[in-house]
Parts: structure tokens; sequence; C-alpha cells
């Protein structure tokens, strides 16, 4: 009965509607009207995020509203006949078409953001006058000290196969190997990057092999009693977000790097079944 009351106080229910102890086909198109106002699953499920909305109390809702109004008072639009706009707070890339007056979702894509104390997203409005397609992989600090420069002292000729150079302070490249500059990359003097080419792990054009991407319980529970180890009891397959991926003509470190570098959630580098394992839960790697 509390729900009856709370969708025809919020409109969401035709006035007169009586509550009833039942929850009947009217109730549920009510809260599917409810769900759909606020950019839910139109399920008629009452679930935690339904509830959860149910619960914001009006004066808060007037707050949202107000910075959301606040907020769309900046945002440009129509500008162009196309354009690219990042929503930070959703993680997610929209490219618009206007077609006849009317701006049209080309293309959706999540990207990355920088966390909102430290290494906050920087926001900008400006015509775009190029695309990088095959861009530089700076080599995060980390890697650079865990990874790259030993194997760098192991093995010098990596240097060249993969494309690495140095830059220095003044952002001048520098592309001969020495101990002194691997010393300078460990104590942040330099930093390792990587030239555009066909080693780059960030520009390659070539077409990824998915080993495993949704998994239903079923395979799941069969793959944990059929192999030793290394499938997890509620692996992030089953939700749909993981995947196990190789990138031909890419070494498979490269792709671990390069996926260990964006920080958006778990890394697991598996060379002798040849795939890596990137997922969107906490960052953390194996």
């Amino acid at each position: 009965m509390q729900l009856t009351q709370r969708l025809l106080a919020l409109g969401d229910l035709p006035e007169g509607t009586q509550p009833i102890p039942t929850y009947d086909t009217a109730l549920q198109e009510g809260v599917k009207a409810f769900q759909q106002r606020h950019a839910l699953a139109a399920d008629g499920v009452v679930g935690r995020g339904t509830l959860a909305q149910m619960e914001v109390a009006p004066a808060q809702r007037a707050r949202q509203i107000t910075l959301a109004m606040e907020h769309l008072r900046w945002t440009p639009l129509q500008l162009a006949p196309r354009m690219i706009v990042v929503n930070v707070p959703e993680f997610m890339l929209r490219a618009y078409e206007v077609r006849d007056g009317v701006p049209a979702v080309a293309l959706t894509m999540k990207v990355i953001v920088g966390k909102s104390v430290k290494t906050h997203t920087p926001l900008f409005d400006e015509p775009m006058r190029f695309i990088e397609f095959s861009p530089y992989w700076n080599v995060p600090p980390s890697i650079a000290r865990e990874e790259t420069v030993p194997r760098l002292r192991r093995d010098s000729a990596y240097f060249t196969q993969q494309g690495f150079e140095f830059v220095n302070s003044s952002g001048q490249a520098v592309t001969d190997l020495s101990q002194d500059h691997l010393n300078a990359v460990m104590q942040g003097t330099m930093r390792l990057r990587q030239r555009p080419g066909p080693r780059n792990a960030l520009g390659t054009q070539q077409p990824f092999e998915v080993i495993s991407g949704y998994r239903s319980p079923g395979t799941n529970a069969t793959l944990r009693s059929t192999r030793e180890g290394g499938v997890a009891k509620h692996s992030l397959h089953m939700d749909g977000k993981a995947i196990d991926v190789r990138l031909p003509g890419v070494p498979l470190a490269d792709l671990r790097d390069a996926a260990r570098s964006l920080r958006g959630g778990g890394v697991g580098f598996y060379p002798r079944e040849q795939f890596v394992h990137i997922d969107t839960g906490r960052v953390r790697h194996w």
C-alpha cells in the first residue's frame, strides 16, 4: 500500500487508484513508469536500484534537478554538425551527428577518467583539429621501474625491437640505451615511451581474438571442476564484466602492460595459455 501511495504522489499512477495488498498489473505499470523516468530498466521489478530512487526525499530530488539544470546550462549543445561529448561521471563517450536538425547518437563507448581529487579529468570545450590513431605510449613509472627497466637490463635488444626511447625533463627524445638513462628512469628524471608503429600496444589495427567473454554459471562451474585453480567461483565473466583476449602480432607482455597502464580494473597474465584477462573490477594484477 505504501508503494501505491508513493507512486500516486509522484504521478506514476492515475489519480484515484486505490491501494490494494497485491502487486497487480496496474501497480506494475506504475513501477515501470517510475523506472523509465529515472533511467532504470523498466522491468516492473522493485529491486535495489528502484528502491534507492524511491527513497530519495523530495528536497534532495529538487537539489539534484537544480544541479542538473546548471550542468545543462554549461553543456555545449549543437555547436557543430558532429560532436564528441564525454560524460565524466558516467564514464561514457558519445559521438553525435546532427541529422535534420536533431542530434543523433552515432557512437557510444566507455572511457577511463581520472579520480575526482588527485587526478581529476580536465574539462574543456574546443574544436577538434585532429585525431591521433597511433599514439606514443608513455610507460607508467611503476611499470617502468618494476618491469620494463629490469627487462632492458637483461635484454638490451628489447629496447630497439619495441621502439622505445627516453624522454628527458626538457621533453627531448633520447634514442640510445645506456645504464645512465635506465638509472634516470628509476630516479624519475627521465621517462620511457614507445614510438608509434606496429609494435605499439596502443596503436595497432589488428583485430582482437576473444578467448572468453560472457560465461554462464554452468560453464563457469564446469571450468572450475576441470581446471586446477585459476577460475573464480564468482567470476566477473558471469556478469559480462571480464574478457580474455590476445592480439595477433603484439607480444602478450605488451598487451598486458598496456592494459595495466589504464588502471581500469583487473589484469591477468597467462603466457602459457597465450591470453590476457581484463575486467572492470577493482584495480589489481596477477
